[in-house]
Parts: C-alpha cells; structure tokens; sequence
C-alpha cells in the first residue's frame, strides 16, 4: 500500500526538537558513512543506531557532559506519541508512534564516551528527513506554547503568507482542518464552536500571527445563509528574534562540537597541570585556564578535524561491535592497512610510519582516498599496540 504523507500532530518542547534534530543528523551520518546494505534495520519498524554521549551533548549545544538530562529527554521521547497522517487509496489513515522505541547505554571501566544504542521509529525518521520544514513548524509551536491542534494547522498555513486575506467556503476551510477519520457535515456553527473561536484566540494571545475571521452571507435557495467565511491575517516582525528555528545546519553542530571539545581539552589539561603543582595554575586558576582557551581557540581547524575523524571511526566502530581491532583503510597506496594513531594521523602498524602530519591531513586524506573509489575500510587485529585507541573497537 502506498501512503503520502499529510500531517504530523506533535507535542514537543523545544528540548526535546533539539534531541530529535541532533539523533537525525547522527542518523544521517551512519548512513553516509556505511553502505547501504550495512546500516543497521531491526525488525521493519525500528531504525537502529549507535553514538556516544559526548556526541549528543555536544552536538546540543552544551559545553560539559551532562547524561542524567540526556537520559531525561530521552525518557520523554519514548512516552511522546506523535500522530501522524497519511492519504492512501480512497481515504486516509492515521498512525501513532514514538520516536524513540528503546535505548541501551554500554558503558565499561574508564569508558568515557558511554556508547548508547538507540532503536528509533522509521516511519518517523522517514518523514522528518523528507520533510525538514516540519523542524521550523515544531520549534514555532513550542516556541508559543500552542496547544489546540487547529491553531497549529492555522498558524502553520497562513504565517508564510504575509499580509493576506482569503475568502474560503465553510466545507473548504474545513477540509483544511479536518484530520480525523470520520466525514462529517460542516456549517458555519459548528465551525466556529469547534475551530475558529478557540484557535482564533490561542493564535491571537500566544503567536506574532493576528488572525481575523468574518462570516460570509450568500443567498441561497431563496434564504439568506453564511456559506463563506473571509480570513485575514498578518504577522507581526520581531527585531529581537535570534532562535534557530529549522533544521540544524551542519556548520552549527560543528561550531558546538569544536566548543565543547576545546572546554574538555582545557579542563582535563588544567586538571593535570595542577596534580603536576603548577604555581601560576594554582595561584590563578581563572586567568590560566582563560589563557589555556585562547590558545585552544587558536587551533579550532585542527579541532575540527579531529572531531570528523573520530566521528568517522566511531560510526565505523559502532556498527561492528561483534569485531575487536582497529578502524582503518585496505590498501591505502602502498600499504595493506592503515589505522589512526593517538596523533589523528594515519599510521601503518606493520610498519610503525605515520603517514599524515596533522589531523587536518589525516581527513584530507581520507576524503581523497573514498573519492577515489577504493576498496574501504574494515577492523583489523593487531594485538600488542598500544598507541592506537581513537580507532580501536572494543567489540
């Protein structure tokens, strides 16, 4: 049966689009990374994927790791059941489901990237990636706290209209409204009892929309009827909005990620220069840890770099669990296996040679060599290497 998709009604706070934006885009880079026979589907209903709390904090916009709020979110996106609306043969349908089904966090000794496994709708996954603009009308709707379904539905066709006025008939304007299964007979009264009075006030008292509706007499059959109604709206500019309010662009996630990871690597040096009784640490520790900062600043691309190659190994790593060994590249040039070092370079452990000068390099390379069309990446077992541990698989 084919099915076109319509509407999703969603109730969900601005916390918990953030998650739902952020999971896509882990989503999204499983499966530009993977072939697609290798990304991971369980049972038809579920999307299977596996990241790190780190990732999904930095990627929320946070500058330290906080996993009980994680959690806390996800919890929410277990019990927060989306309705979703499709058109089908001679009818329609309606479905309910949470975006996320279950979630398994994997954490051993000294494991501080607490690997987390997550079984995720597809349905859902499908049409928020078909159908990013849905992002932008999520955030707007938790943005004003709307409830009533209808007022989302007005809003959301009128708000991009500008200043409009529409004369709509009262079966047509309820065709536009109407999303449950049952074909009902509209008139004006029950239009504006069940619809028009209540939204008109939500829209009006929460939104920057101004919604203004007026009956539209005819004559009809001899008697004078309302057949039509007239519906003008406009929306009101706000100077001071700075939200992002849409699907996250991956240069944002990435500016997040660089931050976070800076604050990590500060901290955990200052962290060891104080253990070390570093004087000016300690008698200071505020403009110090401001000058660590800045220095750290002054390397965002390397950062950056770093933050992609392991974003690269770790989909790799995640999606192998069964395997013990090294994430790396078969026959990169002249060499059968090349893994990533503790440095982000390239590194032949046959031959104990790095092959890269930086991790700017490294992804440089890694890049031209998929360009390229080689044969690809596996986890190889090298037991006795120590220096490896960015790319190393636990299984």
């Amino acid at each position: 049966m084919v099915k076109e998709f319509t509407h999703i009604f969603w109730m969900l706070s601005e916390e918990e689009i953030d998650l739902v934006n952020v999971l896509l885009h882990i989503i999204a880079k499983h499966d530009d990374i993977l072939a697609p026979p290798e990304v991971g589907v369980e049972l038809e209903l579920n999307r299977c994927i596996t990241t790190n709390m780190h990732d999904i904090s930095a990627s929320l916009g946070n500058t330290e790791l906080n996993i009980q709020n994680i959690l806390t979110m996800l919890d929410h996106l277990t019990k927060n059941v989306a309705t979703i609306y499709y058109n089908i043969t001679d009818g329609k349908q309606q479905e309910k489901a949470t975006f996320l089904n279950k979630y398994a966090i994997t954490s051993v000794k000294n494991d501080i990237n607490k690997r987390i496994t997550l079984w995720v709708n597809s349905d859902i996954v499908n049409i928020l990636q078909e159908h990013k603009y849905l992002f932008e009308a999520f955030y707007k709707h938790a943005k004003f706290e709307l409830k009533s379904r209808y007022a989302k539905m007005i809003y959301d066709y009128f708000v991009n209209k500008g200043h409009n006025t529409q004369i709509f008939t009262i079966d047509s304007f309820a065709g536009l409204m109407e999303h449950d299964l049952i074909s009902s007979k509209w008139d004006w009264s029950r239009l504006n009892s069940n619809i028009l009075k209540r939204a008109s006030k939500e829209i009006n008292d929460k939104t920057d929309m101004h919604f203004n509706y007026n009956k539209v007499k005819t004559s009809a059959g001899g008697r004078v009827q309302t057949t039509q109604l007239e519906i003008s709206t406009y929306v009101s500019k706000d100077d001071e909005e700075d939200g992002i309010f849409e699907y996250f662009d991956n240069d944002v996630l990435l500016r997040r990620k660089v931050d976070y990871y800076i604050e990590k690597y500060v901290l955990d040096k200052f962290e060891t220069v104080t253990r070390f009784k570093d004087k000016g640490a300690i008698n200071d520790p505020v403009s110090y840890i401001a000058k660590m900062r800045r220095d750290a600043m002054r390397e965002r691309p390397e950062f950056e770099a770093k933050i992609q190659v392991q974003e690269w190994s770790n989909v790799i790593k995640y999606e192998n669990t069964e395997e013990v060994g090294f994430v790396g590249l078969i026959n990169y040039k002249n060499h059968s296996f090349v893994t990533i070092n503790n440095d982000y370079k390239l590194y032949d452990p046959s031959t104990c040679e790095e092959l890269s000068t930086s991790a700017r390099d490294t992804l440089t390379k890694i890049n031209e060599y998929f360009d390229e069309d080689n044969e690809g990446y596996s986890i190889h077992p090298f037991p006795g290497i120590k220096n490896c541990s960015i790319s190393y698989s636990k299984g």
